[in-house]
């Protein structure tokens, strides 16, 4: 952080670390640092956001289903990838940098496709199969109001763009939902078995409708 920052000022004794990321992520955790600044902190932000890639959560999520994932030897080697993955990222900027004469200001990598790959991801997985037909169409215009006043001008695409591209987009939501259903059903019903028909029924009922939706035919206009 002080690289980044461009500071020699450290964190302080009353520095806090909170973990906001929870669910969210299988091999990371993302973390709410408050750092306390000492030594020249008056233009530094008071907190800041950073993900950091770490097996606790694989870890956690072990202990939780009694270690029926053996993941010790996962972990392993998932540090060295972890750090040959990160260095390798970091050599390739540097080599970039060399070659490319200040043409890549800022090295990240961004996409600028379709929001609507997260949305129909987040509807397949959160929805069940009545809701996510009967509300889609809801909850983008909702998406879609909320883009308008973020965005200045004019809009990359009108809201029935927007509704098409999700009706293309369905089948792959199917397809990167259901093959976790069947894993999820089995921990569910060892951590919660006093839910287990109530969970199987949910699930069922969501999985049936994904792959129906994924296999209709639609006609191309």
């Amino acid at each position: 952080m002080q690289k980044a920052l461009g500071t020699t000022a450290t964190f302080g004794a009353e520095k806090t670390v909170q973990n906001i990321g929870e669910g969210n992520g299988f091999l990371s955790r993302i973390c709410l640092i408050r750092p306390d600044w000492q030594n020249g902190s008056e233009d530094l932000p008071k907190a800041f956001i950073a993900k950091i890639c770490t097996p606790i959560t694989m870890m956690d999520f072990s202990e939780k289903s009694d270690n029926e994932f053996d993941v010790s030897g996962l972990i392993d080697r998932f540090v060295v990838l972890c750090t040959s993955v990160h260095n390798m990222e970091i050599d390739t900027y540097k080599i970039m940098n060399k070659y490319s004469e200040g043409r890549i200001p800022l090295p990240k990598t961004a996409s600028f496709n379709s929001p609507v790959v997260d949305l129909v991801r987040a509807f397949s997985a959160c929805l069940s199969g009545a809701d996510r037909r009967n509300h889609h169409k809801e909850l983008l215009s909702i998406f879609y109001d909320y883009l308008r006043e973020e965005v200045e001008g004019e809009l990359p695409y009108t809201l029935k763009q927007l509704e098409e591209s999700y009706d293309l987009i369905v089948p792959l939501g199917a397809f990167l939902v259901v093959p976790i259903i069947h894993p999820l059903y089995d921990y569910l019903k060892k951590a919660r078995p006093e839910l287990a028909e109530e969970t199987k029924a949910i699930l069922h009922e969501k999985s049936v409708a994904l792959m129906e939706d994924a296999l209709a035919t639609r006609p191309l206009e």
